[in-house]
């Protein structure tokens, strides 16, 4: 395997294609591959596959510092990675609606109720988030005198009695 990542690089410093070699190779070369392709400017999403989970996290959140696309890269990535090319998206105002199907359920409230506290909209956050992510979510609008209309349809009625009795008291 040793053998075969070396002459993969080889090959793709030759201009030669390597896509046949990707299975074989050890993860070091598979990063290392994929990090000259990226200098490259070249997608690495035929590359995903085969990749370790942290390095594909670890080159995506480059290639998106990079301002290059990641979406392809949402479903091998792990939940920390997720999280923080998530956060890097919100800091510069973007919409992280594409992200919510692989995010972890725990982050995406969290997500949600920085967003919410940012004054920035949440509603396309609603279908992913937890019963208590919500309960909050819907305590906070309340107490701030905003209407909570558009979350009725993702809380449970035992919920909302519960957020209505814990307001009233």
């Amino acid at each position: 395997e040793d053998d075969i990542g070396e002459l993969a690089l080889r090959q793709y410093e030759a201009g030669k294609p390597v896509e046949g070699f990707y299975e074989y190779m050890e993860d070091e070369h598979l990063k290392k591959l994929a990090e000259l392709k990226i200098e490259k400017g070249e997608s690495i999403e035929d590359m995903l596959e085969n990749l370790d989970e942290d390095d594909i996290g670890e080159l995506a959140l480059r290639q998106y510092e990079a301002g290059k696309p990641v979406e392809g890269f949402y479903e091998y990535m792990e939940d920390e990675h997720l999280k923080k090319l998530a956060e890097l998206k919100i800091e510069k105002g973007e919409s992280i609606e594409d992200m919510l199907e692989n995010l972890d359920e725990d982050d995406i409230g969290e997500l949600a109720l920085r967003q919410y506290e940012a004054g920035k909209p949440v509603g396309e956050f609603y279908e992913y988030m937890e019963d208590e992510q919500l309960k909050e979510l819907a305590k906070r609008k309340i107490q701030k005198k905003e209407s909570i209309k558009d979350l009725l349809d993702y809380l449970e009625s035992d919920v909302l009695r519960e957020v209505m009795r814990e307001l009233l008291s």
